[in-house]
C-alpha cells in the first residue's frame, strides 16, 4: 500500500469540496486508514449519483476528522457514487486541511 495525501480546497462548503474517489466500482471499498494531517477539521462523505450527500438512513453524518485524527476505515453509505472530502467552514484561511489515506498498489 502507498499513502495518498490530498490538500483540500479552502474554504469548504457543499459546493466547494474535493472528490477523492469518483468511480462507483471503487467507492464501494471505501478509504483505508483516512487521517487528517492538517490543522483544520475536515469531513469525508458519500455522494449519490446526482451529487447529493448521502445519509445512513437516519440523517446525514459525514466522517469528522479533527486535526491528528485517524480511523481504521471509512465505509460510505450503500449506493454511494463518489467519496468526497471537505474542509470545515469554521476554520480560518491560515490553516490547512490535508486528508491522507491508503492507496492500493496497481
Amino acid at each position: 500500500m502507498d499513502r495518498t495525501s490530498v490538500n483540500l480546497t479552502c474554504p469548504g462548503s457543499r459546493s466547494n469540496f474535493t472528490v477523492i474517489v469518483d468511480s462507483p466500482q471503487l467507492v464501494q471499498w471505501g478509504l483505508g486508514n483516512p487521517a487528517n494531517t492538517g490543522s483544520c477539521t475536515l469531513f469525508v462523505a458519500g455522494l449519490d449519483a446526482n451529487g447529493n450527500p448521502m445519509d445512513d438512513g437516519i440523517k446525514f453524518r459525514p466522517l469528522t476528522l479533527y486535526p491528528g485524527d485517524s480511523v481504521h476505515w471509512y465505509w460510505p453509505p450503500s449506493g454511494a457514487a463518489k467519496i468526497i472530502a471537505v474542509w470545515s467552514s469554521d476554520c480560518n484561511l491560515s490553516g490547512t486541511a490535508v486528508l491522507e489515506y491508503d492507496t492500493p498498489n496497481a
